[in-house]
C-alpha cells in the first residue's frame, strides 16, 4: 500500500493513495493523470521562460479536497472543514507540495524499497 505522511497545521497525518482514492480524485476533482501531465508542462514551461496557461491548475479549493480523499482512503474521520483548516494553517504553498507529493504517488510506478542482502550488507533496489 503506498501512503505518505506529512505535517499539516501541526498535525501529523498519513494519506493512502490507492485505487479507489484515484477513482474519487478523478470525479470529484480531475484525471489525477491529467493533473500531472498539466503541471509537468506548466513547470517545464516556466523553465524555459514561456507563457503557458494550464488546464488545469491547484487551487485553495482543490488542494484540501485532494489532501482530504487521502486522508478518507486512510480511514481518517477529518472533516473536509478540518483539514481546510490546516491547510490554512500550514500556508497553501507548502500544503500544494503536498499535494503534488501525494499525487505522484498515485500517477507514479511503485516506490522501490531497499531490501539489505544479507551477505554482503549492502542494499539494492527491490
Amino acid at each position: 500500500m503506498r501512503k505518505y505522511n506529512c505535517t499539516l497545521g501541526g498535525e501529523e497525518l498519513e494519506l493512502v493513495a490507492n485505487f479507489a482514492a484515484s477513482i474519487k480524485i478523478a470525479k470529484e476533482i480531475g484525471d489525477p493523470l491529467m493533473i500531472a501531465r498539466e503541471a509537468a508542462l506548466e513547470a517545464m514551461m516556466i523553465s524555459k521562460s514561456f507563457p503557458y496557461n494550464p488546464r488545469w491548475a491547484f487551487s485553495v479549493e482543490n488542494v484540501p479536497q485532494l489532501l482530504h480523499i487521502g486522508l478518507k482512503a486512510n480511514g481518517s474521520k477529518l472533516s473536509l472543514k478540518k483539514v481546510q483548516e490546516l491547510v490554512f494553517d500550514e500556508g497553501f504553498a507548502s500544503s500544494r507540495d503536498h499535494a503534488i507529493e501525494y499525487l505522484s504517488l498515485i500517477v507514479g510506478p511503485a516506490p522501490e524499497e531497499e531490501v539489505e542482502d544479507s551477505a554482503d550488507g549492502k542494499t539494492e533496489g527491490n
